[in-house]
């Protein structure tokens, strides 16, 4: 079954495989735990308080972030942590790693090692429908919502809200803007990116790129 999901040129020998994605899970999760602890621990020194434990919200967050399930123990989901981009930044980072798919993270590590010339056909296009995607629904979230919910943001923290906005979207499902407040344009962009999803293979849902 998990031969199934890997091209043929990239992996076939299943104890790999499974060795292969638990490691790179364990590694994802535990780079974005170690900078969510500090920075939700830095937080909380500073007065915010967690119910869970900054320790603990890290892990939850990180898990689910890699996982492409969304879920937040927050009660406004991340809309609080707009300006928070070390925050934005690690979950997006893990969203697209967990988004991509082990057998593209596989290929491009094989790549990148220089034990490969290229990478598969399945990694090329998955990798570039993925910055397609993600920069072209930043770009429309940012025209679309700048005198809108981006209205009360410096430039900078309005084009990270819009990529993260772009990314959560298709694969995900975190909460950094009010979706109930999104224009109607800016929700019929949501509901085509969340119908796309993520790549074949991956913890991401949608009809794949």
């Amino acid at each position: 079954l998990i031969r199934d999901f890997y091209v043929d040129d990239v992996e076939h020998e299943s104890r790999k495989i499974t060795r292969n994605i638990l490691l790179f899970t364990l590694l994802a999760e535990t780079a974005g735990v170690a900078l969510l602890w500090a920075r939700f621990a830095s937080l909380e020194r500073s007065g915010r308080v967690f119910a869970e434990g900054a320790a603990f919200t890290a892990v939850f967050h990180a898990v689910s972030a890699f996982c492409n399930a969304g879920f937040s123990l927050f009660s406004t989901n991340l809309e609080a942590y707009g300006t928070e981009v070390l925050v934005l930044g690690v979950i997006a980072a893990l969203v697209v790693c967990g988004g991509l798919g082990f057998v593209v993270v596989q290929d491009l590590v094989t790549r990148l090692s220089g034990r490969s010339r290229s990478i598969s056909l399945h990694s090329r296009i998955v990798v570039w429908m993925t910055a397609a995607l993600i920069l072209g629904g930043a770009a429309a979230y940012y025209v679309l919502e700048r005198r809108q919910e981006l209205a009360g943001m410096s430039t900078p923290y309005a084009l990270v809200n819009a990529v993260f906005q772009s990314i959560t979207t298709r694969t995900a499902g975190f909460d950094v803007l009010p979706q109930s407040e999104l224009s109607n344009p800016s929700l019929l962009l949501t509901l085509l990116l969340m119908f796309t999803g993520g790549a074949p293979g991956s913890t991401a849902g949608g009809v794949k790129v």
